[in-house]
């Protein structure tokens, strides 16, 4: 579904799709799976502009948050 949505731009939502994705990998105790997901939505929503900041900087927070867990 990714590849997908990027093949027609539809960058906000592929970022949106990785997002959803990793909050369910870390709901499932995929953390290294989820980490790549929050990293991967971020730079995609990036992509996106500036009316995308607000899902990259949730991204972002996610991502934080799950490496303070792990002392990383």
């Amino acid at each position: 579904a990714y590849a997908t949505l990027v093949r027609h731009d539809e960058w906000q939502r592929a970022a949106g799709l990785d997002q959803n994705t990793a909050n369910i990998c870390e709901l499932l105790g995929r953390y290294d799976a989820a980490l790549r997901l929050y990293q991967r939505a971020a730079a995609t929503f990036a992509r996106s502009g500036a009316a995308a900041a607000q899902g990259g900087a949730r991204a972002r927070a996610n991502r934080a948050r799950l490496l303070c867990l792990f002392g990383d």
